[in-house]
C-alpha cells in the first residue's frame, strides 16, 4: 500500500498531465500544417513535404498526440519503477498501483500513458473525457462524452447518436436536461454494462434545465459502508450485476472509489470483491459503470431534450 501523501501527489501529476492535454485541444485544430504546405505554389517543395506526413502530424496535433516526449515518457517509467521496487507492485504497476488506491485517472492521462508506453491501462481505471459541469450549468463546452440525444419533435421522440460507445475506459452515464420540465413518461435507458451486458434502467429526468441525475445510482443504506470490509447495504440492485464495476461516491462529490462486484443480495447489498479503502455514510452514491446508455422507452413533452453523457469521476485541474 503506498502512503497517503504519495498518492495526492500521484494523482495530482496525472490530472495535470490530462488537463494540459485537455487545454491544448481546446486551443489547436487540425490540417494547418498541410493546408500551408499545400498552399505553398511550388511543386517542388510539396513534393518534398510529403502530405500523408503532414496529415499525420496534423492529425497528432489535434488530439494533442504531439505532447508524448521523452520527458513524459519519463514520467510514467520512473512512477512504474516506484511501483515496482518501493509499493513490490506486480505488472501491470500503474493499474496494480490505481487498484490500492481505490481512484481512476482521467482519459487524457491514459491517452498519454498509451503513446508514452504503447500500452493501455485498463478500461475501468480510466474515466471518460472532459470537464464535469457543476449542476444547473450548460454541459454545451464541458468536453464530455456523449452518448445519445433524445429530443420531442412536435410530439414524434427522436434518438440521435452522437459520441456512440465509450472506448478505453467506463462512466457514470449522466442524463441532463436540456430544457426544463422535460415531463413525459416511462423513462427507460438501457446501459451497457463493464462486462458488455445490458440493463434496463428507469428514471425521472430532472425538472431543471441542466439538472443532472445519475443514471442507476443508489444511495448507501443507513447502516453505511465502512473502510475494511466488504458489503455496501442498498435498497435496490435490479441495475448491478456481479462481475462488473461499480463506482462508490460520496453525496458531496469529493470521493470516487472503483469496485468489482463479487455478489448482490437482491434489494439488500452489494459485496466487493475486496476490502473497500473508503468509508461510506447514508445517502452516499453507488452507481453501475457503463460502456453505453441509450433510450429504450418513454415519451418527452412538446419539444424538450435530454442528453446522455458519460460523467468524469472527479474535477481536474493543473
Amino acid at each position: 500500500m503506498s502512503d497517503a501523501s504519495a498518492a495526492i501527489a500521484v494523482q495530482g501529476e496525472l490530472d495535470r498531465i490530462a488537463k494540459i492535454r485537455q487545454a491544448m485541444q481546446g486551443v489547436i485544430s487540425g490540417d494547418n500544417f498541410w493546408t500551408r504546405v499545400d498552399a505553398a505554389g511550388d511543386e517542388t517543395y510539396e513534393n518534398c513535404i510529403k502530405g500523408i506526413d503532414m496529415t499525420a502530424l496534423d492529425a497528432a496535433i489535434a488530439t494533442a498526440g504531439v505532447w508524448s516526449t521523452a520527458e513524459l515518457r519519463k514520467w510514467f517509467t520512473l512512477h512504474n519503477q516506484y511501483f515496482q521496487a518501493k509499493l513490490l507492485l506486480a505488472s501491470p504497476y500503474l493499474a496494480s498501483y490505481l487498484a490500492t488506491i481505490g481512484w481512476r485517472i482521467p482519459y487524457e492521462a491514459g491517452e498519454a500513458y498509451h503513446e508514452a508506453l504503447i500500452s493501455r491501462v485498463a478500461a475501468q481505471y480510466v474515466f471518460p473525457k472532459g470537464t464535469r459541469p457543476a449542476d444547473e450549468s450548460d454541459p454545451a463546452t464541458s468536453g464530455m462524452h456523449k452518448f445519445q440525444t433524445w429530443v420531442d419533435s412536435g410530439g414524434t421522440e427522436v434518438k440521435t447518436a452522437v459520441d456512440g460507445v465509450l472506448e478505453n475506459c467506463y462512466a457514470v452515464a449522466v442524463a441532463i436536461s436540456q430544457t426544463a420540465s422535460p415531463g413525459g413518461s416511462g423513462h427507460t435507458v438501457t446501459i451497457t454494462l463493464s462486462d458488455g451486458t445490458t440493463k434496463n434502467v428507469t428514471f425521472t429526468p430532472d425538472a431543471t434545465q441542466y439538472g443532472h441525475i445519475l443514471i442507476g445510482s443508489q444511495a448507501v443504506g443507513g447502516a453505511g459502508a465502512a473502510a475494511g470490509q466488504k458489503v455496501v447495504p442498498v435498497a435496490a440492485t435490479a441495475q448491478f450485476k456481479a462481475a462488473t464495476y461499480a463506482l462508490l461516491l460520496k453525496a458531496d462529490l469529493s470521493v470516487a472509489e472503483l469496485i468489482l462486484i463479487d455478489s448482490i443480495v437482491t434489494n439488500t447489498s452489494v459485496t466487493a470483491t475486496a476490502n473497500l479503502i473508503n468509508s461510506f455514510a447514508e445517502n452516499d452514491l453507488v452507481i453501475p459503470l457503463v460502456s453505453n446508455c441509450v433510450w429504450q422507452a418513454g415519451t418527452l413533452s412538446n419539444d424538450k431534450t435530454v442528453d446522455f453523457y458519460a460523467w468524469p469521476d472527479r474535477i481536474i485541474a493543473l
